[in-house]
């Protein structure tokens, strides 16, 4: 059996709002899933760089759009450029539905887009959805983005 399989899913969790970074935490890790969380696009890049080779890695990261600092779509283009970053698979969540926006983000490889506000049963079937497929981005059937 490959030990990599029983060891459990991380998830990195980037919004600015307090309460849905806590509700996440707190829920993901009843799940048995280990949450880490980042205030905004700037914390996160500094928790991805900061992995070293070997160590736990990033399962995960479930993202906002629009964050003081650094937005979501600047963190997914860093992200999307660097090495061990790139292929992070990626969980868009956003109380904008703005359209060009969305595209834009879509292009850079993302997963799945969750509109704000969400219920707790929507965003846990998308995280499970996406660990089971994780080589599946949105952008890769072209067309419109999967949003839920």
């Amino acid at each position: 059996m490959d030990l990599e399989s029983l060891r459990p899913k991380h998830i990195l969790i980037v919004d600015d709002d307090d309460g849905i970074r806590l509700m996440l935490e707190t829920k993901l890790a009843k799940l048995g899933y280990k949450a880490s969380v980042a205030a905004n696009g700037l914390h996160a890049l500094q928790k991805m760089r900061a992995l070293q080779p070997g160590q736990d890695k990033y399962d995960l990261m479930i993202c906002d759009l629009k964050m003081p600092g650094m937005s979501g779509l600047d963190l997914i283009k860093t992200l999307r450029s660097e090495g061990p970053c790139q292929g992070i698979p990626i969980l868009l969540i956003t109380g904008y539905p703005e359209k060009q926006k969305i595209m834009e983000v879509v292009r850079t490889g993302i997963h799945r887009v969750l509109l704000k506000p969400f219920k707790q049963s929507q965003i846990l079937s998308l995280i499970d959805e996406i660990l089971k497929s994780p080589d599946t981005p949105v952008s890769d059937g072209g067309g419109e983005p999967s949003v839920a």
